[in-house]
């Protein structure tokens, strides 16, 4: 029944009408979702298999399921969380979106296309096809138990540009979506695995303890790229060779040795080699000291979202997860307009007891 209701769908180049008895409301406005609190953040009770082409597993605790991306999306995709309040519960969904071509029908027509697909969990579990939880396009039940209905819905609308056939952003769009090819998305139901209520690893940090690392380390790394680490002017300042030093004022750090293993504690050892080669940061007589200096943000970084990736890589022999920031980039000319977007991600593996970054860089 799911296979043959999606391939209708599917056929129609999932550009139908709504479902026959379904008058939900349009979702325009979007939520981001707070941080969820250490009672709330749980890792799936057991760990997919890793095949050779695998792809990355999304925890989305929000909807309460994870489902494996393929390879070949990795840094082409956006998203969005929105909600729908309804009588009897609250709709929760992930919006899916292709980046190029979402930026591609901004510019061409102040249209928002790019829309792969929703993820999304509703209250209930007396959905149907003819009556899905969901608006227009096609669409596969994951599971309904629980009390609720886990679904993906699929784009029914202009998508990208058929209007230009030598459109890169098209022609990956079509890739990622399998050419409408009901097949493609096997993948989303094979992957599926709902979040269980209990943790099974404990030493697992949880997303906000990993987004307090991230913030950390935008503070460490802007120690050497954009500022200088705070600085007490109250203890006389040391001049070299013309230069004035004044002593570094962070508790914890007083010496060289203090800054390296600080350093050390968020980043790879190859981006602290890296950063203590700046020579802004000097010894005299056991204390540490540096050179004032300093440097705005650029005002062209708009809005943030950020997401942290829990992937499956024990075949490696490491733990392993990406954090993901994606960045509005507005026009220089008018701040207030979105031109488009960045999308950063910094992997991340335990070294020791701490989790560090194996690349960095500031986003703004």
């Amino acid at each position: 029944m799911k296979k043959y209701v999606f391939l209708l769908f599917a056929i129609a180049v999932l550009v139908l009408a709504a479902c026959n008895g379904n008058d939900e409301p349009s979702v325009s406005a979007v939520q981001l979702p707070a941080a969820p609190s250490d009672e709330e953040v749980h890792e799936p009770t057991e760990e997919p298999l890793q095949g050779e082409n695998s792809g990355v597993f999304h925890h989305f605790y929000t909807l309460g399921f994870s489902v494996e991306f393929p390879a070949f999306w990795e840094g082409k995709y956006g998203w969005e969380y929105l909600t729908i309040e309804l009588e009897y519960g609250t709709r929760d969904l992930v919006s899916i979106y292709h980046i190029a071509t979402r930026e591609e029908m901004l510019e061409l027509f102040n249209h928002a296309g790019g829309h792969i697909l929703t993820l999304g969990r509703s209250p209930g579990e007396h959905y149907t096809y003819d009556n899905a939880p969901i608006m227009a396009g096609g669409s596969i039940f994951l599971a309904q138990t629980g009390g609720f209905t886990y679904f993906v819905n699929f784009p029914s609308g202009i998508e990208h540009n058929y209007d230009d056939p030598n459109s890169t952003a098209a022609a990956e769009y079509m890739e990622m979506i399998g050419h409408w090819e009901p097949s493609h998305w096997d993948f989303l139901t094979n992957s599926f695995m709902l979040i269980n209520s209990v943790a099974t690893n404990l030493n697992q940090p949880t997303d906000a303890e990993i987004e307090a690392l991230y913030q950390r380390a935008v503070e460490a790394f802007g120690w050497f790229h954009l500022t200088t680490m705070p600085l007490n002017t109250a203890y006389e300042a040391v001049d070299e060779n013309g230069v004035t030093h004044w002593r570094v004022d962070f508790e914890g750090i007083s010496t060289l040795a203090d800054l390296e293993a600080y350093l050390s504690s968020i980043f790879a050892v190859e981006i602290v080699s890296e950063l203590l080669t700046d020579s802004r940061y000097r010894e005299f007589d056991g204390i540490l000291y540096a050179i004032g200096a300093d440097r705005g943000g650029d005002i062209t970084r708009g809005d943030e979202v950020h997401e942290i990736i829990r992937t499956t890589r024990e075949h490696l022999g490491y733990d392993f997860m990406i954090y993901r920031v994606m960045v509005d980039i507005l026009d220089a000319d008018n701040l207030e307009e979105v031109i488009g977007f960045e999308l950063y991600d910094f992997s991340l593996t335990r070294v020791d007891e701490n989790w560090v970054f194996l690349n960095f860089n500031l986003v703004r």
